[in-house]
């Protein structure tokens, strides 16, 4: 950030915050200049300290193979990956990339894997060339043919970071390049395929077990090797390392019961135990706090802190990280969770992002404190030197609950999985209200659809993939279905979701420990669901004289019947929906969303509907975010919703230059007026333009009608701008 957006950043708040926030700053500043010198000065990783490891939640296994799980493996077993709308691609050092929207960069190095390590002088720093070798020595003996993965790579666009720089400077590489995406590389060292390995490789044979859990543990290996401690990409961003390490723990625990052949070793454990602490100590060293104006991101910080407490129970700050995880996680759903069981982020695909951390968070976090309950207690908060507090005991909520977080915790993650229920439209996808990054936590059921020509049905892939990586058998995930999640809240309250929301995995694992925990499950099944409350009209509204009026018409539907009326007053949204129609409307104006409203679009009053399975009115999307601030700003805009625009104009307003990106004037207010059957009712006010919008629901009609005191365009969106995943382009 240029100094110019520093200031205009500092100046959207109270004198009291510039001034928190400008020392923080210098004393983050200081604090990273002695950091470097640790984690640059020397090879920092020998491991010869032996850690426990507790294992804590068993691998699911269905009477059949999960459909597509066979699919995505054998990818990930030859390194092919799908991510941010890449399309499946096989990542290694000389990987050709195709380049992102004609935008592509031809950064590989030039390197050839010997059997001795020497190409590793090109990989990572003289410091840590000796540690690197001794990985690959170990990959080598497992498997002599394996071939390296590009770590540090954008492969969609070809751009380059290096793991032989330190991890705060990584950013400035890539700024203003067009195309490139610092997201890719993230997405990639989150490593949330290899929990799906290790479930998919218990359904093999022994011989072919061994095979894959040998592959597993040399991908592991090789990231280890060629990202040291606070180097490269891939530590640049704290929320990721947190989901690394808790999807690292979690395939760990998930391998140990299946290692009929003991390829885990002792040695193997040791180096993976103190890679995570040492990732955790940098996480706390880094940790995306600020004045408390936390965000998914810090809440992904957390949950790496929690796990690696929970699973490295005889690390000597085991037992304060596991506290300050279960401290922060409450905290986190106090701030980031509103009554109604919504995210903060103004976004319903956020919301299941961090919807998922919360409800993992909340189950290894129980599982580990029934076991340490009493070590727990004797923690203090003295000599703890991060930004992030840690709170003595006396001064914590836990010690004196029953079930570890206090009710209304408990009531919020039960309502955030019924939120992402109902904003469930009948084929399962969600509506895509803000931004949509395809960001997971945990990811054990596929969730997609096998497609014979990806580039036919994404632009994106339309540029040469089909003659370079394409398949015979392409596997699509779906982000825009939360059965993962609703699953999970489902098997804590002890029943199965609807065939369009149910992941067998999720649900086998969750259920699992909730029947272990049975007063937490009785508890859980009393928690009371919040009824919506329809409504008329209590007193004249005024009407601007500017009227615009569109109805759509259908055949052999009936909207009357078995209609359901859901709304939620702190996210502000609402959803009505049969078994022939979907619809909700946004308002998503709540003045205790996330300050920076980062996440949100200028969407207000826009409206989805999908009737009869077909959907009608499409939500943009996303697309991208940096790579093209163009692109970025055009699939939020109002222009791409089904909203109106007055004089072009946007609803909340960007800050300047690529601040704006993720910074938006809170400007918009909304009221709801009436809500019935029939009938919505609702204005949006910001700066002078006064807009009001009524939905009317007749038997085989919607009719959207809208009033402004300034003439305005209405805009509906039918498929063009749209995108169904961060990366995917259809229209």
């Amino acid at each position: 950030m240029s100094i110019v957006s520093s200031i205009r950043y500092l100046s959207t708040f109270p004198p009291n915050i510039i001034i928190k926030k400008v020392r923080n700053q210098l004393k983050r500043k200081w604090k990273r200049s002695t950091y470097r010198k640790q984690v640059t000065s020397s090879d920092l990783r020998v491991y010869n300290t032996s850690l426990t490891f507790a294992r804590l939640i068993d691998i699911p296994k269905t009477d059949e193979l999960p459909l597509g799980l066979d699919v995505v493996s054998r990818h990930y077993l030859n390194h092919r990956f799908d991510l941010l709308g890449s399309g499946w691609v096989h990542n290694a050092y000389e990987t050709k990339a195709l380049g992102l929207e004609s935008y592509r960069y031809d950064q590989n190095l030039n390197v050839t894997p010997d059997a001795k390590g020497q190409w590793l002088s090109s990989v990572v720093s003289k410091n840590h060339v000796k540690f690197s070798r001794q990985c690959w020595s170990m990959i080598l003996d497992l498997n002599p043919d394996y071939t390296p993965i590009d770590w540090q790579k954008d492969f969609k666009s070809g751009f380059r970071w290096s793991a032989q720089d330190w991890f705060h400077g990584q950013g400035k590489k890539s700024q203003n390049k067009l195309g490139v995406d610092i997201k890719v590389p993230w997405e990639l060292s989150r490593l949330q395929h290899l929990p799906q390995l290790a479930i998919y490789a218990q359904y093999e044979d022994l011989e072919t077990r061994k095979t894959i859990l040998e592959e597993i543990i040399c991908q592991i290996l090789d990231f280890i090797m060629v990202n040291p401690i606070g180097m490269g990409v891939n530590f640049n961003c704290p929320m990721d390392i947190g989901i690394r390490n808790a999807n690292l723990l979690l395939t760990l625990d998930f391998l140990m019961p299946i290692d009929d052949s003991d390829v885990i070793t002792r040695h193997f454990i040791d180096m993976l135990l103190q890679y995570i602490a040492a990732s955790t100590i940098h996480i706390l060293e880094d940790i995306e706090y600020r004045e408390g104006l936390t965000s998914n991101h810090y809440l992904g910080n957390v949950l790496g802190i929690l796990f690696a407490g929970a699973y490295i129970e005889s690390h000597k700050e085991a037992d304060r990280w596991l506290s300050f995880g279960i401290q922060e996680l409450q905290r986190s759903m106090d701030r980031q969770f509103f009554h109604d069981g919504s995210n903060f982020e103004g976004s319903t695909s956020y919301h299941r992002l961090s919807g998922e951390m919360m409800v993992w968070g909340a189950m290894v976090s129980r599982k580990a404190h029934n076991s340490r309950k009493d070590r727990l207690q004797q923690v203090r908060a003295r000599g703890w030197k991060y930004e992030a507090p840690l709170f003595d005991m006396t001064q914590q909520v836990y010690p004196n609950e029953d079930f570890l977080y206090t009710s209304e915790f408990w009531s919020r993650l039960i309502h955030g999985g019924k939120f992402s229920q109902d904003i469930t439209k009948p084929d399962g996808t969600i509506t895509q209200f803000g931004d949509n990054d395809s960001g997971r936590f945990i990811k054990l059921q596929p969730i997609g659809q096998l497609l014979k020509s990806p580039a036919n049905l994404y632009l994106n892939l339309q540029n040469g993939y089909t003659d370079c990586y394409g398949e015979d058998v392409y596997w699509d995930e779906n982000n825009l279905n939360h059965a993962g999640y609703i699953s999970s809240i489902a098997a804590l309250r002890a029943y199965k979701p609807i065939k369009v929301q149910y992941a067998a995995l999720e649900h086998q694992v969750f259920s699992k420990f909730a029947d272990e925990d049975g007063r937490l499950q009785q508890f859980l099944a009393n928690v009371v669901e919040r009824k919506t409350e329809t409504f008329e009209r209590s007193k004249a509204l005024f009407v601007p004289s500017n009227h615009e009026k569109r109805s759509f018409e259908f055949e052999r539907v009936d909207f009357h019947n078995d209609l359901n009326i859901h709304y939620y007053p702190d996210f502000q949204i609402i959803i009505i929906k049969n078994n022939d129609l979907f619809l909700s409307l946004a308002g998503i104006s709540n003045p205790n969303q996330h300050h920076s409203l980062g996440h949100t679009h200028n969407d207000k009053l826009s409206v989805e509907l999908q009737v009869a399975g077909k959907d009608i009115l499409l939500d943009a999307g996303t697309y991208v975010y940096t790579p093209l601030p163009d692109l970025r700003n055009t699939y939020r805009s109002a222009m791409a919703h089904s909203t109106i625009t007055v004089r072009q104009e946007e609803q909340n307003t960007a800050l300047p230059g690529n601040l704006g990106l993720f910074n938006l004037k809170p400007e918009v207010r909304f009221k709801l007026h009436a809500l019935t059957k029939n009938e919505i009712l609702s204005t949006i006010t910001y700066r002078d333009i006064i807009h009001n919008r009524k939905i009317s629901i007749l038997k085989n009609s919607i009719v959207i009608e809208d009033w402004c005191n300034h003439s305005f365009e209405q805009h509906f969106n039918t498929g063009k701008p749209y995108s169904n995943g961060y990366g995917k382009r259809i229209g």
